[in-house]
């Protein structure tokens, strides 16, 4: 394969010791060489700085920059300002890429000149009881979309998700796009609907059902943390989110309708946690009732069994009174 084409994979790294190695020596081991890894230390308090420095001393396509704790968000802008690549991707330092995964990526837009991005399936990794890795796949069928369709999967469909981490951009599509630095929640889906909604109704991406990366599991994480999840207004961090894509974006109304949908669905699936307190509660089932409609017409969308439980929960929900 002629390696033209120039990948830059940023990676923010904070505290992140322990999963080092396996993260960067996935992106450096790649068969296709024509990479650039670019990685932002972000503050840490164990040897993740030292590591970093070892890595761009010992190979000359490893960028090490540094920040003072200023957030994932931040890190990520950092590693856009200095990437030099023709095709942006992003790792997250407890995770990896499979093999081949660049190759494979380069491969498709060598072969699709129109297309600005590629969408992978990828694995869901859990550590066994052998300090094995079990790997539970996730993905969709192969096909070329719109900018706008892809938006919209980027949006409601969990195989593609909103992460940035499964997703390679053409360096001149994220011309002057950032994370925006205030959200600690779905910045990464803000980011992808800012890009792709900025895009031209010609602009095409193209989605494979190969899986690129391994996202890994971790019970420790923020996302496992009730408390963590809400805002100082008690908002959930998520529909937060979700509601500054809105005013960020100029959606179409059946966008507009899976953006709202999706609203309900987190405000549903977080009223099942019993530890929530009762204001938080109140204010799920306020942004459920408002967006309950959309979830109904749209419930045949993604997982359409789940969205069918949801429903009927919504109405054990409505029913309590909270």
């Amino acid at each position: 394969m002629k390696e033209l084409l120039k990948v830059s994979i940023i990676i923010p790294v904070n505290n992140a010791e322990k999963t080092f190695i396996q993260c960067v020596d996935s992106v450096l081991t790649q068969d296709y060489k024509n990479v650039e890894c670019v990685l932002i230390e972000n503050g840490s308090i164990d040897c993740s700085k030292a590591l970093c420095l070892k890595y761009a001393k010992q190979y000359t396509n490893v960028i090490v920059k540094s920040l003072e704790s200023a957030g994932v968000s931040e890190a990520r802008n950092m590693g856009l300002s200095v990437a030099s690549g023709d095709i942006i991707g992003f790792c997250d330092s407890d995770d990896f890429l499979e093999k081949n995964a660049i190759s494979l990526v380069v491969n498709e837009f060598l072969m699709n000149p129109e297309i600005v991005a590629v969408f992978g399936g990828f694995n869901t990794g859990y550590i066994a009881a052998n300090n094995c890795i079990i790997k539970e796949y996730r993905g969709i069928s192969e096909q070329t979309i719109s900018a706008k369709k892809a938006l919209q999967l980027t949006i409601i469909n969990d195989s593609v998700m909103g992460s940035v981490w499964n997703k390679y951009y053409r360096a001149e599509s994220l011309k002057d796009k950032k994370f925006h630095n205030e959200l600690s929640f779905c910045e990464d889906m803000h980011f992808n609907a800012i890009v792709l909604n900025s895009m031209k109704d010609t602009c095409s991406v193209r989605v494979i059902s190969t899986p690129l990366y391994c996202y890994m599991q971790n019970s420790s994480s923020v996302t496992h943390n009730e408390h963590i999840m809400f805002n100082k207004n008690d908002e959930l961090k998520y529909i937060t989110a979700l509601k500054k894509i809105d005013f960020d974006c100029k959606l179409d109304s059946k966008t507009k309708s899976l953006l709202k949908m999706k609203m309900a669905c987190f405000a549903i699936d977080y009223l099942e946690n019993e530890k929530i307190d009762r204001n938080k509660q109140n204010k799920l089932i306020f942004e459920l009732k408002r967006n309950y409609i959309c979830l109904i017409k749209n419930i045949f969308v993604n997982n359409w069994k789940k969205n069918i439980k949801r429903a009927f929960k919504s109405l054990f929900f409505f029913r309590r009174g909270l």
